[in-house]
């Protein structure tokens, strides 16, 4: 005859089971993994620009401002302060956002996804400088073009 478990110790499991994250099954996605696939094809995780400008320290930026990179005037004269929400309004529907802007890709429909990537895009910070050099903080390797 097989023991029954302690009272502590199922009240123990029963705890830990109530307060473990509830998310349904797949409906977690991972923001990397977007990005990389939707956005990385043009845009850096890192500091350096390719087709597209790098994503690293937009939150808070004002359009068309990012150093070094050749923006369309459009783009420049939008003035659009990037934050979460506008993010998420010009990665569903980037020409109707910017008319104009050279940023060819159509928009991401999928709400869930947009706003895996759009946290992950906010989460690309540039940290203070260290010793001469800026730090990139994120929680995922840089997308390199052999990646593709």
């Amino acid at each position: 005859m097989r023991a029954l478990p302690s009272l502590p110790a199922a009240a123990a499991a029963a705890l830990l089971l109530a307060l473990a994250p509830r998310t349904p099954a797949g409906a977690e996605l991972d923001g990397a993994q977007a990005f990389r696939s939707a956005c990385g094809p043009c845009h850096s995780n890192n500091l350096g620009h390719r087709i597209g400008p790098s994503l690293v320290g937009i939150e808070g930026r004002l359009s068309g401002t990012a150093p070094g990179f050749d923006y369309s005037e459009v783009m420049k004269k939008a003035a659009i302060r990037w934050d979460a929400a506008t993010l998420d309004r010009f990665l569903a529907a980037p020409a109707s956002v910017v008319a104009g802007s050279r940023m060819s890709y159509p928009g991401l429909k999928d709400e869930a996804r947009r706003r895996a990537i759009v946290d992950y895009i906010v989460g690309l910070r540039v940290d203070a400088p260290a010793r001469g050099r800026l730090a990139v903080i994120s929680a995922a390797p840089s997308v390199t073009s052999h990646e593709k």
